[in-house]
């Protein structure tokens, strides 16, 4: 037997057992490594608390959560690597789109005494942004809103996905294996699909077949902004849906955050409500309000901060490259080469900044600052759309959906949730697939 056994794991057969199961171990180590950071943000954060604003969390790899290193390494001067708003119409199209989320939940999920009709919250503020963003992105709403569903099922595509991606973010190794032409050309999406990403490809594709070539027409929305700044057209495909993925799964998860937060605590649902009806009454506001007008909401500002800081749009590590040159960074010189993750969640939860209650949603801390300390707090809840050179180029369009969407909701509509002991479910894979919020909304009298 034993004799056997060695004729077996003689010459080549051997260097194959070896190596097969050093690869085992490798993917297993790193798989194991990978288990027990994801839950990403949460466990991010203990890192930064228990080793300091600046740790390791990889071979080469840095974690912060402090917004000056943040904003140093996104400087528009900045060495470090990364590892626009020309649209005229763009409030009245997310007024548009505002419309239609109204008209929808009067149309099939008002309650009343008789009729009990849940709404899944979560769903349809999706199906909300999602049509803002198409709307601004090439002209046109895709039609969630007025066919209530999953047009061309790309929330469900998205979500199967996001899992894969996210751990494609986290594993680069991995990444450079699956994330090239060969690969996608034989098993990735294509054009040509009838459902999910390939028919947003193919979506992406036709709406760029009407903004190039000799019978184009110039359009002021973000497309066309695109085309007017040279972006060829192999770059502008991919980012139409960049542009949708991003623009819509972030501003999502922030308005049900900041929803959600509101329904639990109803000292602070009940006051933003009011200071919306003295602004209804005394003529301050329009219908439907505009972003100007809501900002001067005092307490609407301070629900709107709070809200992206207790429930951050989005969770990735976004790693810098440190410059061949290195840096200095506190006092410790950090190589060349080294990449430098920001820690969203320990940043918004900084109790040096927010102070000894930061995980707690207290709107009343942004009242009757210094000025230098409303500064302070404002630049830091804005790092969650990153900052400098590499900031989110849909802010400002963000800004104006959220300073309108919680005016129109609270002076048409009350909300209840139907399940307050398991109000939604969220699942973190660096952006956050989030469901079954469901509340009963009833028409305010």
């Amino acid at each position: 037997m034993a004799l056997q056994l060695g004729n077996i794991l003689s010459g080549s057969s051997l260097i194959i057992v070896v190596v097969s199961l050093l690869l085992v171990g490798l993917l297993y180590s790193r798989g194991s490594a990978w288990y027990r950071l994801r839950h990403q943000s949460a466990s991010y954060r203990k890192i930064n608390q228990k080793y300091g604003s600046l740790a390791r969390i990889g071979p080469n790899e840095l974690i912060t959560d402090d917004g000056e290193i943040i904003r140093r390494m996104n400087a528009a001067r900045s060495k470090y690597r990364l590892s626009r708003r020309e649209n005229p119409t763009v409030e009245n199209d997310i007024d548009e789109q505002l419309s239609e989320f109204v008209d929808l939940i009067r149309r099939k999920y008002l309650s009343t005494d008789g009729d009990f009709r849940p709404i899944d919250f979560a769903k349809k503020i999706q199906f909300f942004t999602l049509d803002v963003i198409t709307r601004i992105a090439d002209g046109r709403a895709f039609g969630y809103l007025t066919s209530d569903s999953d047009v061309f099922s790309y929330i469900e595509t998205t979500e199967a996905a996001i899992p894969f991606l996210a751990a494609l973010g986290d594993v680069p190794w991995l990444s450079q294996l699956l994330i090239n032409e060969t690969v996608l050309g034989s098993i990735g999406p294509k054009p040509t699909d009838k459902t999910g990403m390939g028919k947003m490809m193919g979506v992406a594709k036709e709406v760029a077949d009407g903004r190039y070539g000799p019978n184009a027409k110039d359009q002021q929305n973000m497309l066309g902004s695109f085309v007017r700044h040279g972006l060829p057209r192999h770059q502008c495909e991919p980012e139409i849906i960049f542009q949708i993925m991003a623009g819509s799964e972030t501003t999502a998860t922030a308005i049900r955050g900041t929803m959600l937060s509101l329904l639990a605590s109803p000292f602070a649902y009940l006051r933003l409500r009011r200071e919306i009806d003295t602004a209804v009454a005394e003529r301050r506001i329009s219908s439907p309000v505009k972003a100007d007008e809501s900002k001067g909401l005092e307490y609407l500002q301070a629900v709107i901060d709070e809200g992206l800081r207790i429930n951050i749009p989005f969770s990735g590590l976004v790693m810098k490259e440190v410059p061949p040159e290195g840096d200095t960074i506190h006092g410790k010189f950090i190589p060349g080469g080294t990449r430098i993750a920001t820690n969203f969640l320990g940043i918004q939860r900084s109790t040096a900044i927010f102070g000894p209650d930061a995980d707690l949603f207290r709107p009343e801390r942004w009242l009757n600052l210094h000025p230098d300390k409303a500064r302070e707090m404002t630049r830091t809840v804005e790092l969650v759309f990153g900052d400098g050179r590499w900031g989110c180029s849909g802010k400002s369009v963000a800004f104006i959906e959220l300073n309108q969407v919680y005016v129109e909701l609270l002076r048409n509509f009350d909300f209840q949730l139907i399940n307050p002991k398991k109000p939604m479910h969220s699942l973190n894979r660096n952006m956050f697939m989030q469901k079954d919020m469901l509340v009963k909304v009833t028409e305010r009298v």
